[in-house]
């Protein structure tokens, strides 16, 4: 008896040994570097079961402990894991984990590590069918009843409706079978810049319930799936094998860039400010009244009161060149009105684009990334000498889809300290993932108080499109919301704002349904421009805090393809320029311009033209070419600042 039970109580004392740091990265107070400790033991264990890997991939477990354990699963590549890397990739793309590049990008890099046939033999059963599938069906509901039935439905959002002979399942198993017969190319199409037809087929199956409440939902459940198909994309996939769609593949090899040797600053244009120009006009008319007054007496019936309507804009000029200097700031300079998101299309105003949040851990002072939307991090006090720099801006700061090492902020990180042999130099990703400039400066706030050397602003895309988004909601107008942005970059507008009672006003219970016409024409064009106002006053605000605490700020003109095949984008492409420049005149901050950035490596290396596509995995986000590039040509100005930062102290 003792025989037996020996060798079993090894094995139970040798697989707790082995799950203990896995158990450990579970606390949710775990400092970084005890985190990496844990991670390594995990790596070099004798042995990791789904079973021990499974609660660091569930809903409940922290943050960076799921981070962890795609990263765990990734350095076993163990394929008895494949069952849970395979439905925890389609749980984070369906956010039912993380929906962070770090968790689902790597777990489908592990997936093709194994390749199509081993994940066929660790995944069918002797049926044909996948028992990961059986929570698909659910996530595919759940993820549609969250985003879309709830928030246009209300009360009256619908049921579950039946999936009669498990059809979800099967449509579920027959994909992926077409995906891994497909071969390596297959397993590259799940990635989100060669297709993402791991997100396409959850949205099929969500297009597959919508089919399915028109054809058996009550009048109020039919009317609302088709609201949400005008709305959504998600009732026009093709019912084929999506691995047919033509979009270029991106397969994950080792990409090499020459390191910059020289700085890419542009140097702004000199521009007058709008109410420059408004006194130089005013000045005109007063000088041509004057004039008209001494040469022709006879027309002072007509002049003087011409001269009493003249008073009115001439002293609200007044007003708005006296007030900054008594302290008053617009409602643009403090968020009060934001415009771009209102209070009740966005939620918790107070939440909005924090992006940092002080936190012990291990017991040790830290703060932590807390907005779902940027990478995590937790960043310790600043260490005499070190160099901090951080990187804000949306998704293609961010590097929504690739893995953070990839971003252009860590490749930024590591050649300042390649070129700085012995500095200590933290760089911080801050992009937020579908952030406004609204949400930037928020963040800016947050980050400045963690002692930064120096800040990367790369962004202004989401404003331009948000803004007429909301244009076409039948809660607003293009009227009303032009109105908004002029009024919040009034002075006289905020004194006349703070005297007024605060009202909380209940939305529209329709706001959230579209036109039936959406924004277009000269009307879009109208929006995008106040939207570019609003976005580079945001980045001055930005440029202006970090001044007021010694933080010199780099202001980088967004990017995006040049492509033919996206015309539309001309007018954006001159806008995001534009941008980046007034905000750099109005400042004296530094600016680069990453469209110029490309095209320069594009002609120093013979490589892919700058009207192509191999900068970027789509019309906006760089690929990892892209942010390889954009990380390299950084790296010049950032070191001077940083230099001339320490020389200053």
């Amino acid at each position: 008896m003792i025989a037996r039970v020996l060798p079993l109580l090894a094995v139970f004392l040798t697989s707790s040994v082995e799950a203990a740091p896995l158990h450990g990265l579970l606390a949710d107070d775990l400092a970084p570097d005890d985190r990496e400790r844990l991670v390594a033991e995990a790596c070099s264990a004798g042995s990791v079961t789904a079973a021990e890997l499974s609660p660091l991939l569930s809903e409940s477990a922290p943050r960076p402990a799921q981070l962890d354990a795609a990263r765990i699963a990734v350095c076993r590549a163990d394929p008895t894991l494949i069952p849970l890397m395979y439905l925890s990739y389609h749980r984070g793309k369906a956010a039912h984990l993380i929906n962070d590049p770090d968790l689902y990008e790597r777990l489908l890099r592990g997936l093709q590590g194994f390749g199509p046939e081993l994940m066929r033999e660790h995944l069918f059963d002797e049926e044909g069918q996948v028992s990961a599938h059986a929570d698909l069906a659910s996530l595919a509901w759940s993820r549609l009843h969250h985003d879309w039935l709830a928030p246009l439905g209300g009360d009256t959002a619908p049921r579950l409706p039946p999936d009669d002979g498990g059809l979800v399942a099967a449509e579920a198993s027959r994909w992926l079978a077409d995906v891994l017969d497909a071969g390596p190319d297959g397993l590259v199409r799940l990635q989100t810049d060669s297709g993402d037809h791991g997100y396409l087929f959850l949205q099929r199956l969500q297009g597959w319930y919508l089919g399915a409440l028109e054809a058996h939902g009550s009048p109020a459940e039919v009317e609302l799936a088709q609201e949400v198909c005008r709305q959504s994309s998600l009732c026009g996939h093709a019912r084929d094998d999506p691995q047919r769609i033509g979009t270029p593949l991106r397969p994950v090899v080792p990409i090499e860039v020459a390191r910059a040797t020289t700085e890419s600053v542009i140097p702004p244009p000199r521009r007058l400010s709008p109410l420059a120009w408004a006194w130089g006009v005013l000045a005109a008319a007063w000088g041509l009244w004057v004039l008209l007054l001494r040469s022709r007496p006879a027309w002072r019936r007509v002049l003087f009161p011409a001269g009493a309507l003249g008073l009115a804009p001439t002293l609200l000029l007044a007003a708005e060149a006296v007030l900054p200097f008594l302290g008053v700031t617009p409602l643009a300079s403090v968020g009060g009105a934001g415009w771009s998101e209102p209070q009740a299309m966005r939620g918790t105003a107070d939440a909005a684009g924090t992006l940092l949040e002080s936190r012990t851990l291990s017991g040790r002072p830290f703060r932590e990334t807390i907005n779902e939307g940027a990478r995590w991090a937790a960043v310790p006090p600043t260490s005499e000498g070190s160099w901090r720099v951080v990187t804000l801006g949306e998704s293609s700061v961010h590097a929504s889809n690739h893995l953070r090492e990839e971003s252009f902020a860590e490749v930024l990180g590591r050649r300042l300290r390649a070129d700085h042999p012995g500095q200590d130099v933290e760089v911080l990703n801050g992009g937020i993932g579908g952030a406004i400039s609204d949400d930037v400066v928020s963040a800016a706030v947050d980050v400045l108080d963690a002692d930064p050397d120096l800040i990367v602003l790369y962004h202004g895309i989401n404003d331009l499109g948000r803004l007429e988004t909301l244009a076409g909601m039948r809660a607003f107008s293009p009227w009303q919301l032009a109105v908004r942005v002029v009024l919040d970059e009034s002075h006289v507008a905020r004194i006349i704002h703070d005297l007024l009672p605060e009202r909380e006003l209940a939305p529209d219970a329709d706001g959230a349904w579209q036109d039936e016409s959406p924004v277009g024409g000269e009307t879009a064009d109208r929006l995008s421009r106040l939207a570019a106002l609003r976005c580079t006053r945001n980045q001055q605000r930005v440029v202006r805090m970090g001044a007021a605490r010694g933080v010199p700020v780099i202001v980088v003109a967004q990017a995006l393809v040049t492509a033919e095949s996206y015309p539309s984008d001309t007018e954006r492409r001159r806008l995001l320029r534009w941008i980046a420049e007034e905000t750099a005149s109005r400042t004296g901050a530094v600016m680069l311009d990453a469209h110029a950035i490309l095209g320069a490596h594009s002609a120093a290396t013979g490589g892919p033209p700058a009207a192509g596509e191999a900068y970027f995995w789509d019309q906006l986000h760089p690929s990892r070419l892209g942010h390889a590039v954009l990380g390299e040509a950084l790296a010049p100005t950032a070191g001077r600042l940083l230099r001339d930062r320490d020389a200053s102290r």
